[in-house]
């Protein structure tokens, strides 16, 4: 068995949604060519690789693993976007979404926390945010917000 990369790009042609999946290189997302069109990556491995089943060679491959989500674009936090909507802001709260990304070409995607982000566009190389960092972003936001709601019930 080998362990072969994948990646999935979403993009958006012609106000057409797209989604293709290929085998790269790595499953780092730092070495991937994209495009300006291009949204959202999912990266993933499989393990491949052939089984002997009564002297026939069976190809086999695992489900998907090592699976990671990054949007691509500018990305702005719940407190930046709470000054240009604040119900907006409510309703993203309420689904445990962390912030929202733009794209180089104008799409907008909700981002979740373990997911990550990829802008290209912020200094000259391009600059992922871990799991770890948003999930420590969240948390925060998470602990300020209790500590408002306990504020406001102990008056």
């Amino acid at each position: 068995m080998k362990v072969i990369h994948y990646a999935t790009f979403f993009s958006d042609k012609n106000v057409i949604p797209t989604q293709k999946t290929l085998k790269v290189n790595t499953s780092d997302v730092k070495e991937l060519t994209l495009t300006k069109d291009i949204y959202r990556v999912i990266t993933f491995d499989r393990y491949v690789g052939s089984v002997d089943l009564k002297g026939r060679k069976i190809k086999v491959a695992s489900q998907k693993i090592n699976q990671k989500l990054y949007h691509i674009g500018k990305y702005e936090n719940l407190d930046k976007l709470s000054k240009k909507d604040p119900f907006f802001v409510e309703l993203a709260k309420a689904g445990d979404c962390i912030g929202m990304v733009t794209s180089p070409n104008g799409m907008e995607t909700l981002v979740f926390r373990g997911e990550g982000i990829l802008d290209p566009l912020n200094k000259e190389d391009k600059i992922v945010m871990q799991s770890s960092a948003q999930e420590n972003v969240a948390s925060t936001t998470e602990k300020t917000n209790k500590e408002k709601r306990n504020s406001e019930t102990t008056i």
